[in-house]
């Protein structure tokens, strides 16, 4: 098809997870070699210190925070039903727009949450916001690679996640998955992070270890090894 005629003019082809890669292979020409390599972020800029920034916030409160577009895929409609089953004292925070905003406001409306709910549009300053939250969510259907989830733990904070490929590889604790599109899942993943400090604090070390493999340098490391590849055939 088109699909194995494109691709079948170039030397390789990178995908940005394993489940991009496996996706791809079964679209290119067997001659034509797929590397998987993953997304980078620069750690740097996510390191900042927590002190002082809650302020950031509109309120005091525990926050969760999904950095998202406003699509089908991102699913922000868990994230809202899950906080209706959750205490009073649990805020989330959205941070994105698209198609499926002004939905996600009327759902807000419809579970009784919407004063906990707080969409802040797009932002220039996703690190700092980083630095002010408790935990992060994804929630995803479907994901290619989760970068927002990459960003959240080289901030340190735990990312719970939709157990899908693309997520899951990246977020492999279990004690930070919930079955897709489960309100009642979610809701009790973030009350055990809520209710145990030790427990957090435990998640946030090792999601900043895990986010230590996806630095830009290890990104760029990978695209270079697949160059060397490339140019050796």
């Amino acid at each position: 098809g088109l699909d194995r005629w494109i691709y079948g003019r170039y030397s390789a082809v990178a995908g940005i997870s394993e489940a991009v890669s496996t996706f791809v292979r079964k679209r290119v020409p067997k001659n034509v070699p797929v590397y998987t390599v993953p997304n980078g972020v620069d750690l740097t800029r996510y390191r900042l210190e927590t002190e002082g920034r809650r302020s950031i916030m509109p309120r005091p409160a525990f926050w969760l925070m999904q950095v998202a577009r406003f699509e089908e895929a991102k699913n922000q409609d868990v994230v809202i039903r899950a906080l209706s089953l959750l205490p009073d004292g649990i805020c989330v925070a959205f941070v994105g727009d698209g198609s499926r905003l002004e939905h996600c406001k009327r759902l807000a409306l419809e579970t009784g949450v919407s004063d906990r709910v707080f969409f802040l549009g797009r932002r220039e300053d996703i690190p700092a916001l980083w630095s002010a939250v408790d935990v992060g969510v994804m929630a995803s259907h479907w994901e290619g690679f989760g970068l927002a989830a990459v960003e959240g733990m080289a901030a340190g904070k735990p990312v719970i996640v939709s157990r899908v490929e693309g997520l899951s590889d990246i977020v492999s604790d279990e004690r930070l998955q919930f079955e897709p599109d489960n309100a009642r899942d979610l809701a009790d993943k973030v009350l055990s992070l809520y209710e145990n400090p030790e427990l957090r604090k435990d998640l946030s070390e090792e999601a900043f270890s895990v986010a230590r493999k996806y630095d830009l340098s290890v990104m760029v490391e990978g695209y270079m090894n697949v160059y060397d590849k490339v140019i050796g055939r």
